[in-house]
């Protein structure tokens, strides 16, 4: 049995076209596996090369643009409903929704346009809030500061109050978004797995109502843009085009190999010299791939690798 001996000299400088051999380097603790443990894995950094990340921050930000006098509108809807002019909607910008539902018991709402299946927003609001809204929509008051304890389920005309309160915001967030009618059907529903609904968007409603502040939740399924395969499929191959020149990879120059059985390199012994026979033209590889062919020369007192030949594909 025979085996082949590489000897491998790695460039001291780094070619025009391979990236700076620092941003290489990897902590002394993963140079001995290629396998990096889960934690650590973690605490690497993360590069949006394909732009996706900042795809959709711009989508949210032109989200959240189109819906900036939404709350102006809301409001007035809610001024008439309430029979009140001390009616102000505050809306918050949509942000990224995080994993989990909010503590606490809430009365969820969920609601899908009428040409589609999926459901596209869910609200949620505690029993507590209704029941205030639900006392100033009938005309009564609340006294400052007092602590209003539900211990009933919500009775149905509260839960049309509510019903009604999402759709006034799912309309005019319709309209703002240049949807038309959507035909909105709503309906409660029990605690929805929203980890499980893909990337949502999450915005908390502040009512002020005669002094009385309300909120409720809003999830929002981000609108998806419908495209062909073909068309996916170039614009991933521009973002590849665009991004692998910027690639990190590792090049070494092999400037010597010799053959000897498995007996002769067991009585190697500490000390023994092999004689290496420099080739006149040495390969430079990138993995196993051979893609330029020179020679090692002296240049200003340092060893350099001279190219004399690129392998074209």
């Amino acid at each position: 049995m025979s085996m082949h001996m590489v000897y491998i000299y790695r460039m001291r400088y780094p070619l025009s076209l391979i990236p700076d051999q620092d941003s290489l380097s990897m902590p002394s603790s993963l140079v001995k596996s290629a396998l990096i443990p889960a934690q650590v894995g973690r605490t690497l950094p993360t590069y949006d090369l394909l732009g996706a990340e900042q795809a959709d921050q711009i989508q949210l930000r032109l989200f959240n643009v189109s819906l900036g006098g939404v709350a102006a509108q809301v409001s007035t809807c809610l001024s008439q409903l309430f029979h009140s002019s001390d009616c102000e909607l505050s809306l918050p910008p949509f942000a990224v929704a995080q994993p989990g539902l909010p503590e606490g018991e809430r009365l969820w709402v969920q609601a899908r346009a009428s040409n589609l299946e999926a459901v596209q927003a869910w609200f949620a609001i505690t029993p507590a809030h209704l029941y205030r809204m639900a006392i100033l929509f009938f005309g009564g008051s609340l006294q400052p500061g007092a602590q209003v304890v539900v211990s009933k389920s919500p009775s149905d005309s509260e839960l049309r109050l509510f019903l009604r309160l999402c759709r006034y915001q799912l309309e005019n967030m319709s309209s703002a978004l240049g949807w038309g009618d959507m035909g909105w059907e709503l309906e409660t529903c029990a605690p929805p797995a929203l980890d499980d609904a893909g990337p949502l968007w999450h915005s908390e409603a502040d009512l002020t109502l005669s002094g009385h502040h309300q909120g409720w939740n809003m999830w929002w399924r981000p609108p998806c843009v419908e495209e062909g395969e073909s068309d996916a499929e170039n614009k991933l191959a521009g973002k590849l085009h665009t991004s692998l020149p910027y690639t990190p990879v590792r090049l070494r120059v092999v400037l010597s190999q010799m053959q000897m059985t498995l007996a002769e390199l067991e009585q190697l012994q500490v000390g023994e010299v092999l004689a290496l026979d420099l080739n006149e033209s040495a390969p430079a590889l990138i993995g196993t791939k051979v893609c330029l062919r020179g020679r090692v020369a002296e240049q200003a007192g340092n060893l350099v690798f001279q190219i004399n030949t690129v392998e074209e594909e």
